[in-house]
């Protein structure tokens, strides 16, 4: 049992050191996932962020995801032909989902260049794979170094799954049929909108001071 999410994050740090260095970031999937992100970012001095992402769920079974959406670009599974008006209405919706999101919290950054960089993607569970798989490649059409999935609780299923699939999957407790999610938290409560505040202030004033820090960087090398 993890004490809250922050020590969950803890433990997934431990696993994801050997892969990361300082120019790589940690998106978190959900809000809900944001003290994991956070807890994994001040352990390892990496970035992070809300990941502004969406999936584009089946017209004919809305809980599966074939596909998922930025503001400005889209991933669709391969071989996956979806109705044009379908499509572009999933794509209307996600957008003004979006724009809602950074209405709310005007600290989320909303632009990310993964280009080379290793990408964390991580949530609280992975009970189905379908929603990061498609997640995890609308990631990859930016060319990063790698991306990683990370949890701290998983099925089997779903981990298997996106192992199949090539993705570098971390967790710290997989299930047959995992429990409900509280069942594996001391402490596990909904994150507020102060604390989803709270964590995207802290992502930009570590992106800031990484900035100023720069030209000192370069200095040093020169």
């Amino acid at each position: 049992m993890f004490y809250d999410r922050s020590e969950a994050g803890a433990q997934l740090a431990h696993k994801l050191k050997q892969y990361l260095g300082k120019e790589n970031i940690v998106f978190a999937a959900s809000p809900s996932a944001l003290p994991i992100a956070a807890s994994i970012a001040d352990r390892l001095s990496i970035r992070a962020d809300l990941l502004l992402v969406k999936t584009i769920n089946d017209p004919h079974n809305p809980g599966m995801a074939v596909g998922a959406a930025s503001a400005d670009d889209y991933f669709l599974l391969p071989g996956l032909k979806l109705p044009e008006d379908f499509l572009l209405s999933e794509l209307r919706r996600i957008e003004v989902a979006l724009e809602k999101i950074q209405t709310r919290f005007p600290a989320v950054n909303g632009k990310f260049d993964c280009r080379d960089k290793t990408v964390v993607i991580v949530d609280d569970a992975i009970i189905s794979p379908h929603a990061v798989h498609a997640i995890a490649h609308l990631l990859r059409k930016q060319h990063p170094k790698s991306v990683i999935i990370a949890a701290p609780v998983a099925s089997d299923y779903a981990a298997a799954a996106l192992r199949r699939e090539t993705h570098h999957v971390i967790t710290i407790v997989e299930a047959d049929r995992p429990l409900p999610l509280s069942s594996y938290f001391l402490h596990f409560h909904p994150v507020s909108d102060p604390e989803i505040s709270h964590y995207l202030l802290r992502f930009r004033n570590f992106d800031l001071q990484a900035a100023a820090e720069l030209p000192k960087s370069i200095g040093a090398k020169a």
